[in-house]
């Protein structure tokens, strides 16, 4: 039985809800335009901005931008770069590139030069010195195995 009347209750409330909304959308409706005070609005809005009325307009928006500020403008413009001016600066970037990649080609072609030089340098240091060591240490001692191989082995001293 309560269940029931709970049921009841929830049938009384959403249906006082639904009536709240009904009377919300009829309210509404009596708001809503139809064809005919659309093509009515639409007669009244041809008028709207006469001559006159733009003529007013242009007459309040001169005093607009003074010509103060439009020089103040014009000053700050000529700062501004254009695009020729900025296709010069890109070219002359390139070219002072390419003289760039040129210089750090003979700079390079010139440190190889140098180092080049430098190895042959060091090549002579080295092949007068083992011609020190051969000349001065090996040759000897050579010669001293050698006469003690004779001794030895073939003299049998």
């Amino acid at each position: 039985m309560d269940n029931v009347k709970e049921r009841i209750a929830l049938l009384e409330s959403q249906t006082s809800q639904i009536q709240k909304d009904v009377a919300v959308l009829v309210e509404r409706s009596k708001h809503a335009a139809n064809q005919s005070s659309l093509d009515t609005l639409a007669e009244q809005a041809k008028g709207f901005a006469s001559q006159a009325a733009l003529d007013a307009l242009a007459e309040k928006a001169k005093g607009f931008a003074s010509q103060a500020a439009l020089d103040t403008l014009v000053e700050r413009s000529e700062s501004f770069a254009t695009k020729t001016d900025v296709s010069l600066l890109r070219s002359d970037l390139y070219k002072e590139i390419g003289l760039l990649h040129k210089e750090v080609g003979l700079v390079r072609s010139d440190l190889q030069k140098e180092i080049y030089a430098s190895e042959s340098r060091m090549n002579d240091k080295f092949d007068a010195i083992n011609n020190k060591i051969t000349w001065t240490l090996l040759l000897p001692a050579l010669t001293a195995i050698v006469l003690w191989f004779v001794k030895v082995a073939i003299l049998k001293v």
